[in-house]
């Protein structure tokens, strides 16, 4: 009897996971343009008044392709890249990306330590151009 608890379990786990994949996949929205900055608009404008932002990967802002894309994006150390080339400026940049990944920003203001937060697009895969 407890095996039979264990077999529906296990096919439901298997099909959950593959629905849950697919589902996901689906969910990854397009995006594309030339990277403008080597730093999300909003990071840079926090750091530029005393803010110390603790990124885990980059940040870059983007002149989209079309005008419905965000121009802001987190990319992670963990993202798929389909070329090795180093990001950089007035390079061209395509991909897909899903999710918000938040950015936290602390700065002394005493007698507390303020914070802010940047949400950016996370960037699940991406290729870019040499230059």
């Amino acid at each position: 009897m407890f095996g039979l608890f264990l077999v529906p379990f296990a096919i439901t786990k298997a099909i959950s996971s593959d629905f849950l994949g697919m589902v996901m996949s689906m969910m990854q929205k397009n995006f594309g343009g030339e990277i403008t900055k080597m730093k999300a608009r909003d990071v840079e404008t926090l750091e530029e008044a005393g803010y110390e932002c603790v990124v885990a990967g980059d940040t870059i802002e983007i002149n989209p392709q079309k005008k419905t894309f965000p121009s802001s994006y987190f990319i992670s150390y963990s993202a798929q890249q389909k070329k090795t080339n180093k990001l950089q400026t007035g390079q061209k940049i395509i991909g897909k990306y899903y999710g918000k990944t938040t950015i936290t920003c602390t700065k002394e203001c005493p007698p507390a330590i303020c914070i802010e937060t940047v949400l950016l697009d996370t960037v699940k895969v991406y290729g870019n151009s040499k230059k």
